[in-house]
């Protein structure tokens, strides 16, 4: 409980540090960036102590955390003060005090709900949690920057770490142990993701003039839709347990693995891991057909990149809205281009699939903005220019970056099936398709119409021809398309949101049509990363679209907030379902935020006194058991320690750095070490990988043989004993 409330503490403070800022920086929001400063506030400190460590040698501790902590309250808020800003500041606050309280509301309920989602399965054990606390435990043992991979000692960190980062930042200067800040992180990122979503539908709405009421509708209806809704695999899985459905549904839907583990009369499953199954609804993408949706990416946890970007993507989108609802002013404003450059470059790092679909919408919406001000074509670069400004301020991201070969790969014969596109989407069909056609009659104008019936008309071809997840996207898109001269004809506020409608479409088009070759030589990667993508636009769209139905005709209105409350039923059927059945799983030893529980006494033995090594004389070289992918005591020493090992999981070292012969040869040194290397040899070994450590536990026994028992003794002195577990002094 202490830990949960410093860490939260922390977030806050930072986020009011950074707020005199924000308020100048996203001056056109209605809550003048208060919800956004949250993610601002950790991003930007993050960013300070990293580029500082990165070009300097300046220890990478918790008092230069605190140091920086400090002098971006007290420069921010001494900045307000000599400018004359304080009072209005102040005063701002007074006439707000409810909003402010709204969001404060809303970002400590969704801590709390999902910190306590984590204290019911608090362990980092399983899918892919020890690689992100591999990496997360890193950065909180490292005293200086950069710092070598935990997973392949020597040399530098792999992957786009930078959330990672944040997530041991805030670990560090909150002064928690490891296993806690890694549960403590996943309750974090949905909450700043549902309070930076929710304000920015408000702020949307507000401006197109539309009610409170209404406003507040669009604003609860895309955050619910965005951030907790589910695909619909729960609510036709909950209508089979019910009878409603047979069990051969599953075909025409396109639901793979259909009712597996459903019992009729029974909900929710027994099966305790029936959740992940909606993850997994295409059928026909190999090696796997991944459909993650943000509220899944937080409730499984693992601290992967494209979680950790949610709410920093929210911010690129909060800042993109204050250029427009601006009508271009802010276009000018050091503040808000100094945080959108921040911002944009910080995606680079977090999670480098968002700079293709985030950096376009901010450049877009920078344009757009601009138009309002007359700008000349310079001024124009300029504004365009600002992701690349960001990518400078993370330059020190790139020395000695390397990542595997990629490509461009042309879809053919695994098309997503049009019945999974509907349990996926079908509420962003609908709710986006009612958008476009409430604008085309706003507008009036018969252009409009045009378009959207050449895009009906080429849709119905390409079902005729046999591609109807196309023909339904195209004809989606034919009715959010935008024509020759109308774009003025739209309020900022109303145009935003279908540009943002319009582009989410085309984003799950465009997965139909080109994925990027990985080394999985499959669209998955594409499919799994930008449909998550397309869903937090179109959440976000479809909420403040309701607001502007709601605002504009009478009739219609009342239709599409019913079609909006059916598919908020039909989508919180997974998230209601999952909530029960994590709440009802206890953890032995009851609920808790400690991620290393699972561990027994000798492993967490072994653990600290690793991690005591680390802090004596900075990040130490273990050698202990090369296992199969995705044991979680495959590298686990040094996963849970913080220290560095020779090679951790093989197979995730190859996806992030290509083919790599070191590999390869660690691999075998350590089959050597363990097995029939001469004494002599293993000197030679230690060398080669500076290895200070050599574990021998219950995992080298079972990969190499019980000989490793007493492979060492008498070769290499004892420095700890646990048990089973032991580890030999090699240096």
């Amino acid at each position: 409980m202490r830990d949960a409330l410093t860490w939260y503490l922390v977030v806050q403070v930072a986020a009011l540090a950074i707020w005199p800022l924000l308020s100048e920086a996203l001056a056109p929001l209605k809550d003048r960036g208060w919800a956004a400063a949250k993610a601002a506030g950790v991003l930007a400190l993050a960013w300070l102590v990293w580029f500082v460590c990165m070009l300097a040698s300046v220890p990478f501790t918790r008092a230069t955390l605190a140091f920086a902590f400090i002098g971006i309250g007290v420069a921010a808020w001494i900045w307000a003060w000599r400018t004359g800003r304080l009072p209005a500041l102040r005063n701002w606050l007074f006439r707000h005090a409810s909003l402010v309280a709204i969001w404060e509301a809303l970002f400590a309920a969704t801590f709390v709900l999902f910190a306590l989602l984590r204290a019911h399965e608090p362990a980092i054990q399983f899918f892919e949690k020890p690689m992100d606390m591999a990496f997360v435990n890193g950065f909180m043992t490292a005293q200086s920057l950069p710092t070598q991979d935990t997973w392949l000692s020597g040399y530098g960190v792999p992957y786009y770490y930078f959330g990672y980062f944040i997530a041991a930042s805030l670990g560090k200067l909150s002064g928690v142990e490891p296993g806690v800040a890694y549960n403590l992180a996943a309750a974090t990122v949905p909450a700043l993701a549902t309070v930076g979503l929710a304000s920015l539908a408000w702020s949307l709405a507000r401006a197109a003039q539309v009610s409170t009421l209404w406003s507040a509708t669009g604003s609860a209806i895309a955050t619910v839709l965005a951030l907790f809704c589910g695909n619909l695999r729960a609510f036709f899985e909950f209508a089979l347990s019910r009878g409603w459905l047979a069990a051969d549904a599953g075909a025409a839907l396109g639901i793979k693995n259909f009712g597996d583990g459903i019992l009729p009369g029974v909900w929710p499953p027994l099966n305790g891991l029936w959740w992940f199954s909606a993850s997994r609804v295409v059928p026909n993408i190999q090696p796997d057909g991944i459909t993650e949706f943000p509220f899944f990416t937080a409730y499984l946890s693992d601290l992967h990149p494209h979680f950790v970007a949610l709410p920093f993507e929210i911010l690129v989108l909060s800042l993109a809205a204050a250029h427009v609802l601006s009508r271009g002013a802010t276009l000018r404003s050091p503040w808000t281009q100094g945080l959108a450059a921040l911002a944009l470059g910080g995606l680079l790092v977090i999670n480098t699939w968002d700079i293709a679909p985030f950096w376009f919408l901010y450049v877009a919406m920078s344009v757009y903005s601009a138009r309002f001000c007359n700008w000349r074509w310079r001024q124009l670069v300029a504004a365009a220019a600002t992701p690349l400004a960001g990518a400078l301020l993370y330059t020190p991201y790139f020395i000695g970056y390397g990542g595997p070969p990629l490509g461009i790969g042309l879809v053919t014969t695994d098309r997503t099936p049009v019945g999974t596109e509907v349990v996926l989407f079908g509420w962003a069909i609908v709710l986006l398709a009612a958008l476009g056609l409430f604008t085309r009659w706003c507008i009036g104008d018969r252009r409009g119409w045009i378009v959207a019936a050449i895009g009906t008309v080429a849709g119905v071809v390409l079902v005729v021809i046999g591609q109807p997840s196309l023909g339904l996207l195209v004809a989606l898109l034919g009715t959010l398309l935008p024509w020759p001269g109308v774009i003025d004809r739209f309020d900022p506020p109303a145009a935003m949101t279908v540009g943002l409608a319009a582009f989410a479409t085309a984003m799950l088009l465009g997965v139909e049509l080109v994925y990027l070759d990985d080394v999985f030589h499959s669209r998955m990667n594409t499919v799994f990363k930008f449909d998550e993508n397309a869903w937090l636009l179109a959440g976000l769209a479809a909420g403040v679209g309701v607001a502007l139905i709601g605002r504009y005709t009478l009739r219609a209105r009342w239709l599409v907030a019913g079609l909006a409350c059916v598919f908020l039923v039909g989508g919180l059927v997974y998230p209601i379902s999952a909530i029960v059945t994590r709440f009802g799983e206890v953890p032995p030893g009851g609920p808790t935020l400690d991620g290393f529980t699972f561990l027994s006494a000798d492993e967490r033995a072994a653990v600290r006194w690793l991690a005591e090594q680390n802090g004596i004389s900075g990040r130490v070289v273990v050698a202990e058991a090369v296992a199969p992918e995705y044991d979680a005591l495959s590298g686990g020493m040094a996963t849970y320690s913080g220290a560095a090992t020779v090679l951790g999981w093989a197979g995730h070292e190859l996806q992030w750095r290509g083919p790599a012969p070191v590999i390869g040869t660690r691999q075998t040194d350590l089959a050597a070490l363990y097995r029939d290397a001469a004494p002599d040899q293993l000197r030679t070994i230690f060398d080669r990988y500076s290895i200070q450590y050599v574990v021998v536990g219950d995992e080298e026994r079972r990969v190499y043989g019980d000989q490793v028992t007493t492979r060492f003794e008498g070769i290499l002195p004892v420095a700890f004993r646990s048990g089973s577990i032991v580890i030999y002094r090699a240096r």
